[in-house]
């Protein structure tokens, strides 16, 4: 008995020494594939150094996610800041293996992952779920369109936004736009994933109605809008910059000559000397005050939640001409 005892001893450490060994390799020939990194948000220094500390104290308790490939090398798909500081202090950390059929396999599992994570915001779900969604037509209906197949494309993309909307729980509709804001977030930011990311996880504001409704404008306009917040300037003001914004007119321009206005129409007094001295910033606050109660009604008769979207973004607006360095 006590010889079956020790080899059944000695094949137990035969495996676990096995084992070390084929981790050991794994962890020497993990490689970094740029455009899969892309996927990963970025850290914030005082971010990373919280996640180093807590590494430092416990170690690196998640097992980072590798993709085996036939070249013995080890693609990093989960835990890139992980791998960073245990490189960095020569710690040892877990591993396991996730096999994918192909590259756009590993983004859909990247793009999912991403969306299960805690304090996920609103902005970043609707990236991913656009990101998820051009990778999924993509699949279905390949990237050459013809007279032949653009009508079969057009109905794999409606099944495939039904079955997406299903599958996140909100409209078909919101996963089309959510596609339209991705575009429109990866042409602003081209080249930049420290603002991309910043954008998504509400350190740099913007509007995301807006930013959805530019997805049609060239790339070096949207480029140029990026480059102009990266200086600094706010959102508005970087398109404004970009595009010379002509004015527009007001509903109170609309109601000039007519005796009768609307019952929902509010007079609105401005007295701040800052405002009152520019014409132009007058007349967006003008603008954007029929908008706010427009959108207000919605939200509280109808529960509107796109209204109520469009009127967080009006409120922001109205922050940034009302604040603005003088």
């Amino acid at each position: 008995m006590a010889k079956k005892q020790f080899k059944f001893d000695g094949l137990v450490k035969q495996a676990e020494q096995q084992n070390k060994e084929s981790t050991d390799f794994i962890r020497q020939n993990i490689a970094i594939d740029e455009e899969l990194q892309k996927f990963i948000p970025p850290l914030l220094d005082e971010e990373f150094k919280l996640l180093e500390d807590n590494i430092l104290k416990d170690g690196c308790r998640d097992a980072l996610i590798v993709w085996e490939q036939d070249n013995g090398t080890y693609i990093l798909i989960d835990g890139h800041n992980r791998y960073q500081i245990c490189q960095k202090h020569n710690l040892l950390f877990k591993v396991q293996i996730v096999n994918f059929d192909d590259t756009e396999a590993a983004k859909d599992w990247m793009i999912l992952n991403q969306l299960g994570k805690r304090n996920v915001t609103e902005e970043a779900k609707a990236y991913l779920r656009g990101l998820q969604y051009k990778q999924e037509k993509k699949r279905t209906g390949g990237t050459g369109l013809n007279q032949y197949n653009k009508d079969e494309f057009a109905k794999d993309a409606e099944r495939t936004a039904e079955r997406l909307a299903a599958q996140h729980k909100v409209s078909e509709k919101t996963i089309r736009s959510d596609e339209k804001f991705a575009e429109a977030m990866d042409k602003i930011t081209f080249g930049n994933e420290r603002l991309k990311w910043d954008m998504l996880n509400r350190k740099v504001k913007f509007g995301k109605v807006a930013l959805t409704n530019m997805s049609g404008e060239p790339e070096d306009v949207l480029l140029q809008i990026g480059q102009k917040m990266v200086e600094g300037k706010g959102f508005r003001e970087s398109i404004n910059v970009v595009k010379r914004v002509e004015k527009k007119p007001t509903k109170k321009d609309k109601f000039k000559g007519k005796k009768e206005i609307p019952t929902n129409y509010i007079p609105l007094e401005i007295t701040n000397p800052h405002v009152l001295a520019d014409e132009d910033k007058n007349m967006k606050i003008m603008g954007l005050k029929d908008k706010i109660v427009d959108d207000f009604i919605a939200v509280v008769n109808q529960q509107d939640k796109e209204a109520l979207e469009r009127l967080r973004e009006y409120l922001d607006e109205l922050e940034d001409l009302l604040f603005e360095e003088r």
